[in-house]
């Protein structure tokens, strides 16, 4: 007798709006004004992870609709020129998409710096373009 075998659908809920709160809420929590033994805590931009991963999960078109939508919060919250996260997301999300086939199947040395090339880009736009 032959069981039946779950399969599990990924949509865009998972991959897309789930990782986008949790970027939203981690930015918030570590945005409060809180001192530790006279440090604050960091403020890290939290979408890079999602730059870096989104292309490499499932390129498709809603993904840097929501890095826009991101980067569009992180310029209001943290008070900035409107469009300079999306910007910057989007150059290095291209990147990364152009970058894709050396993504997948290689060491975790190689994914690092890939990872390293995203964050470089990002900050590095951003610098160019303020």
């Amino acid at each position: 007798m032959r069981r039946p075998i779950s399969v599990r659908v990924v949509g865009p809920l998972q991959w897309i709006v789930y990782p986008a709160l949790l970027t939203v809420l981690a930015t918030i929590v570590l945005a409060t004004p809180l001192r530790l033994f006279g440090i604050s805590l960091p403020e890290p931009v939290f979408a890079l992870v999602l730059v870096y991963a989104w292309p490499m999960i499932r390129p498709a078109a809603i993904g840097p609709v929501a890095l826009i939508v991101l980067g569009l919060f992180l310029d209001i919250f943290w008070g900035g020129p409107i469009g300079l996260w999306p910007l910057s997301f989007l150059i290095a999300y291209g990147g990364m998409l152009v970058s894709r086939t050396f993504m997948s199947g290689h060491a975790t040395v190689i994914n690092f710096v890939l990872y390293v090339c995203c964050v470089v880009t990002v900050f590095f736009v951003a610098y160019v373009v303020t």
